[in-house]
């Protein structure tokens, strides 16, 4: 594939190129072989991809702008959240209880131990399906558990995130998983990613596209209607070592 390529003809064509599709995507250069079928047997027809890292996550959602000449990338910590609720303060999002979120989420007590295909449980208000458990969602953000603890009371704060260096770990992981107990897909609820995610990668240096201990993860896009200014552009810094 030539990312290049794809932008000056769409620039021929008329169109302009989104602000990540100037910025070519790593996806020329093949991620590590897997040594392993990186579905661990759930297959990929209809699932979710799972097992991913940051990195991929956020190269997919590069490679997905420079191919349609779209900004898409993750969704900030603030812009899940505020999804996740859609309008609402309570726990779980507008409608959803301890009660009945079985009718919105896989999670623990229903999903018979594995992970499942998209949009099979109940939307939230906001039409949104598996925003809670099945898989958990990369975050853009950068983890601090003392982030919030930055704003100051009773002030909104807006569009905030805490955007990343290089560093591999911790990102954020929001909306808990098919593995997960109730109390982790409260909309609050925040993950932080950790190395032992690859512990059984035997690979040196490990991979910075796949997990080989993170069945729960996974990811979904968005496309900003006006693409905030500390992110235009903004791509992920991961190196693999050599």
């Amino acid at each position: 594939m030539n990312f290049s390529r794809d932008i000056v003809q769409r620039k021929q064509a008329g169109a302009a190129p989104s602000t990540q599709a100037n910025q070519p995507a790593d996806a020329i250069t093949r991620p590590t072989p897997p040594y392993m079928d990186e579905t661990f047997g759930y297959g990929r027809e209809g699932h979710p991809a799972l097992d991913m890292t940051y990195h991929a996550a956020m190269e997919y959602a590069r490679w997905l702008s420079a191919k349609t000449g779209r900004d898409y990338r993750l969704p900030t910590e603030a812009e899940w959240e505020y999804a996740c609720r859609a309008g609402s303060e309570s726990p779980f999002g507008a409608g959803i209880t301890e009660k009945n979120l079985g009718d919105y989420a896989w999670y623990r007590e229903n999903s018979e131990a594995l992970p499942h295909s998209g949009a099979q449980k109940k939307p939230n208000a906001w039409g949104i399906f598996d925003l809670l458990g099945n898989l958990a969602e990369w975050c853009l953000d950068l983890y601090d558990k003392d982030c919030y603890k930055t704003f100051k009371p009773l002030i909104p704060a807006e569009a905030p995130v805490l955007i990343p260096g290089g560093q591999e770990y911790p990102h954020v992981v929001r909306g808990g998983s098919w593995d997960d107990p109730a109390a982790k897909l409260r909309c609050a609820a925040r993950l932080a990613s950790t190395p032992d995610w690859s512990q059984q990668d035997p690979q040196r240096p490990q991979s910075i596209w796949w997990h080989t201990d993170a069945l729960f993860v996974g990811f979904r896009v968005l496309r900003p209607l006006h693409e905030q200014a500390d992110l235009a552009g903004f791509k992920d810094q991961v190196r693999k070592e050599q």
